[in-house]
């Protein structure tokens, strides 16, 4: 009987960590980061009121946390193709937007004056529809 777990091959990993290795970076930084914080401001420090400076320090250190997640979240989002959350949609849609965007801007730049004159002002979908249909008729 065949083992129901395949065990991981050197193909696997690679392309795992080819997939991930964005995130991974992402989440070790905001780890970093996380770390000066609970370094400097909880563990052996003071508990006393901190300064303008300090606050300003702390909300750009968690700010800069929430982005590093925030970054490693989207690149997970893409590569895995989940669309389940608004983010996540979202995130998905304004992918889509760019692909729609870039083809254009690709064909705008094959089109003549007429052309690029008559459809910069339409919606990118719009644009592209006719580009295509001008460049691969």
């Amino acid at each position: 009987m065949a083992n129901a777990r395949q065990e991981p091959c050197y193909l696997d990993r690679m392309l795992f960590d080819l997939c991930m290795n964005g995130v991974i970076r992402s989440m070790e930084q905001a780890n970093d980061l996380l770390g000066i914080v609970m370094t400097d401001y909880f563990e052996d420090a003071d508990q006393k009121p901190i300064s303008a400076y300090d606050a300003s320090r702390l909300c750009t250190l968690l700010h800069s946390v929430q982005t590093e997640l925030t970054n490693a979240i989207a690149e997970y989002s893409l590569t895995a193709v989940r669309e389940n959350t608004y983010f996540e949609k979202r995130l998905f849609e304004v992918a889509q937007n760019a692909v729609i965007a870039k083809e254009v801007d690709d064909l705008m730049e094959k089109a003549d004056a007429e052309t690029r004159n008559a459809l910069r002002i339409l919606p990118d979908a719009d644009a592209l529809e006719m580009l295509r249909r001008k460049f691969h008729e």
